[in-house]
Parts: structure tokens; C-alpha cells; sequence
């Protein structure tokens, strides 16, 4: 399982490869991925925005404002592709949120 940490605040992005179950690269389908970022308790916190990039099958995701995550907490998000009425699911990442120091009040 990947781990994630950010500082509250920071923005939160990291590319991803997505494949299709046949193993080949998913293009130009952001439309068809999704991620949520959750707690614990399945209360949704923000949802990732999702873009493709210029190589084939990679997209960037990203939460521009991390500033209502509580902190000293982990975090739970996944990813889903959806194809023809069927959803796949990544495994389960966590994301760890501690204090920062210097904040930028947007």
C-alpha cells in the first residue's frame, strides 16, 4: 500500500499509469477515472482532480487546497476506471497529514 504525507495546506498531486484489465494504457479517459480522499469513517474530504498527461496512460491528480484536512490523521483514497459498466478499484492509499508551519491563507 502507498503512503502519501503532506503538510496541511500543501498541494497534493502525483502521477499514476492507469491500464485497462487487459493491461493496456487507458487514454485520454480522465473522464472515466475518479478518486476521493476520505476519512476513516468514509466522511469525503475532497475529490482529485484528474488530467491526462502527455504520455500515454499517465495522468496527473491533484487537490489544489489541502487546508480542511485535519491534521495528525491519516487519510484513505483509492482510484476507480470505469469501462463499458465496469469499475475497477486500485488498492486502498493512505495519506498522512501533519501540521505546518508557514501557511499561505488562500
Amino acid at each position: 500500500m502507498a503512503t502519501f504525507k503532506i503538510k496541511r495546506g500543501d498541494t497534493l498531486s502525483f502521477l499514476a499509469n492507469i491500464k485497462n484489465i487487459n493491461g493496456e494504457p487507458v487514454i485520454n479517459e480522465a473522464s472515466n477515472i475518479k478518486s476521493d480522499i476520505a476519512t476513516e469513517n468514509e466522511v469525503k474530504l475532497a475529490a482529485f482532480n484528474i488530467t491526462a498527461t502527455s504520455v500515454e496512460g499517465q495522468y496527473l491528480f491533484q487537490v489544489l487546497d489541502t487546508n480542511s484536512f485535519p491534521i495528525d490523521t491519516t487519510l484513505f483514497t483509492d482510484i476507480q476506471y470505469s469501462s463499458s459498466g465496469v469499475i475497477n478499484s486500485s488498492a486502498t492509499m493512505t495519506i498522512q497529514v501533519v501540521k505546518d508551519v508557514t501557511r499561505w491563507h488562500l
